[in-house]
């Protein structure tokens, strides 16, 4: 499965960053998964805070910040995923540093 890694920036010294699947291509993928994630400065360990991916048999969004919160479905295409992702990390970085 192809995969590619964009630096979105840092927000209290954590570096965030996009993993993006497809497969088999990122050209009308079967299955994708679109990764919000950050790492800090002192390790290369790092914590996923919010996935859109098509696990379970439909695309949803998993805020991984809030445990107790169901899988929102999503009608979103992988570039779809990307382009919230992409435009909203700082909003989620946010809101995961608050919990």
């Amino acid at each position: 499965m192809p995969e590619l890694e964009l630096d979105l920036g840092t927000y209290r010294g954590r570096a965030y960053f996009l993993r993006i699947r497809g497969n088999p291509s990122f050209q009308n993928p079967d299955e994708f998964a679109v990764v919000l994630r950050y790492k800090t400065s002192a390790s290369d360990d790092s914590t996923v805070i919010a996935r859109v991916d098509t696990a379970h048999g439909y695309t949803h969004f998993d805020k991984l910040y809030r445990e107790d919160e169901p899988k929102d479905p999503v009608d979103w295409e992988l570039w779809d995923a990307v382009e919230h992702l992409t435009d909203n990390w700082l909003q989620y970085a946010r809101t995961h540093a608050q919990k």
